[in-house]
């Protein structure tokens, strides 16, 4: 009997994302994840470099006049984060409360803390 010699399965090259909005076009049309596209992004950026985009800038007291209140969902239940100034000097939102956590069929009660600063608005 002859040996049968099975041909490797035909392997895909990789696409190359050259630039950031090919990588947040390839999440828009659900070639990445946003998992994947992060890791590309925090590769192509230089080291202590952030891979977030730089938003517009905008003086805290703008922020303080203009800024709503932000709504934020934690698991099932949207609660309110409030435009805050932090003792810092930064500006951001902040929200403070407790909700049921459903763990394993059991109702937990938690603490939330959660804070959001506008990056860069300390000392702004």
């Amino acid at each position: 009997m002859t040996p049968t010699v099975k041909p490797a399965p035909a392997q895909s090259t990789p696409k190359v994302y050259a630039t950031r909005d090919e990588i947040i076009a390839a999440v828009v049309t659900k070639e990445l994840t946003p998992d994947e596209a992060g890791k590309l992004l925090d590769a192509m950026t230089p080291k202590g470099k952030s891979s977030v985009p730089q938003g517009d800038r905008i003086s805290n007291a703008d922020f303080l006049a203009k800024a709503g209140a932000l709504t934020v969902k934690l698991g099932e239940v949207d609660v309110q984060a409030q435009v805050k100034q932090f003792s810092t000097g930064s500006v951001g939102y902040s929200y403070n409360g407790k909700m049921i956590s459903l763990v394993n069929g059991k109702r937990v009660r938690c603490q939330v803390s959660l804070n959001i600063t506008v990056i860069g608005s300390k000392g702004n």
